[in-house]
């Protein structure tokens, strides 16, 4: 238990050290790592994903502190039992609660992962990597690893 807890807590301290690098590294312009296709830039979320709900500080911050609240509750309550599941969980859990520190303390969510340049998209951070990999994990085990396992007990009680 206390192992998640540790990757939770680096994959947070690793989201917020790269948004105070990235808000150092672009004081005077974008950093670009790979030109035209890849660049570090500072950007002022005030909304959710895709700048949705923008302005909405305190509703998003109460949503996002609810479902952190039942994320956490799952992960660190012993009802999930699978390495894969758990993975996806961290990953959420730690995702969101890098965009949630920001919320409160900055009152945006601060995104540096920039590829408009290349692709019509918008600009987003290490946390929201995480929610997003945590996500398909948590698909992956529901649709693939969870109805093989309830397949697997079925046939052992026939036999």
């Amino acid at each position: 238990m206390s192992g998640l807890k540790f990757v939770v807590f680096i994959l947070v301290l690793m989201d917020q050290l790269f948004k105070v690098w990235a808000y150092n590294a672009t004081a005077q312009a974008d950093f670009n790592i790979v030109p035209g296709v890849f660049r570090i830039s500072y950007i002022e979320n005030t909304g959710a994903a895709f700048n949705l709900f923008a302005g909405s500080r305190w509703p998003l911050v109460i949503v996002t502190a609810v479902l952190l609240l039942g994320v956490a509750y799952f992960l660190f309550s012993n009802k999930v039992k699978d390495e894969w599941a758990q993975s996806g969980l961290c990953m959420i859990l730690a995702g969101g609660t890098s965009n949630l520190i920001d919320r409160i303390i900055r009152g945006h969510v601060v995104d540096y992962l920039d590829f408009t340049q290349l692709i019509n998209f918008p600009v987003f951070n290490f946390a929201d990597v995480c929610v997003v990999v945590g996500a398909i994990m948590l698909v992956y085990y529901v649709v693939f690893v969870e109805p093989k396992k309830h397949k697997a007990a079925g046939e052992n009680t026939e036999a």
